[in-house]
């Protein structure tokens, strides 16, 4: 899911709970729990997002070497 989507997703709460005009006090704090977890998992997926690019970076520099080391036993195999 990207951040905007899961941003979207908190409006379309917020906007769903300000449009009720009967508030049930269960419901309304069920759906600001609901948002306030929304909002921390965002923000925990905001802190996260780099060290993941970084791991995906690391990940397809590993698989270019794999790569190159098949590559290398393919043409070494050719060759005998």
């Amino acid at each position: 899911m990207e951040l905007q989507s899961l941003s979207d997703s908190i409006e379309q709460v917020g906007k769903a709970w300000r449009s009720t005009r009967n508030h049930d006090r269960t419901l309304e704090a069920d759906i600001a729990r609901y948002a306030e977890n929304l909002r921390r998992l965002k923000s925990l997926l905001e802190r996260l997002q780099p060290q993941l690019e970084q791991r995906r970076a690391e990940l397809h520099a590993g698989l270019t070497k794999l790569e190159a080391a098949r590559r290398w036993a393919a043409t070494l195999k050719q060759t005998r």
